[in-house]
């Protein structure tokens, strides 16, 4: 059940904060030095500070959702 509910409170995320999370689920990196390393950042082509911003507005978001919805 819990899967379920997660996965469509993901869905209900604006596009630039569902695909950080959809990358994170992936087991992407956020950034790194080495350059042969591809992550996040590199992939949206943004600072990796973006990157983390989006994902902390991102479970915010989710943490409301799941507690309204009592699945936590």
């Amino acid at each position: 059940d819990f899967r379920l509910e997660l996965t469509a409170s993901i869905d209900t995320l604006p596009d630039d904060q569902k695909r950080v999370i959809g990358l994170i689920m992936q087991g992407f990196q956020i950034d790194s030095k080495d350059k042969n390393i591809m992550t996040i950042s590199r992939i949206l082509k943004c600072d990796e500070r973006t990157v983390r911003n989006r994902r902390d507005r991102a479970l915010k978001q989710l943490k409301t959702i799941l507690q309204k919805e009592d699945v936590l």
